[in-house]
C-alpha cells in the first residue's frame, strides 16, 4: 500500500462517519453514570 497515513485517516473517519452519533452515545452513557459519583471525590472537583 503506497498512501500516506492522512489519507489513510481520511478515509477511516468517512467510514465512520454514518456512526458518530451510536459512538457519540456510547461514549456519553458512562460519563453521564459516573460524574455524579465523583462529585464527593478529589476527582469530582
Amino acid at each position: 500500500m503506497n498512501a500516506k497515513m492522512s489519507e489513510v485517516h481520511a478515509a477511516m473517519g468517512m467510514t465512520v462517519l454514518p456512526h458518530v452519533e451510536s459512538i457519540i452515545d456510547d461514549r456519553e452513557r458512562p460519563c453521564i453514570y459516573t460524574t455524579p459519583r465523583l462529585r464527593h471525590t478529589s476527582f469530582g472537583r
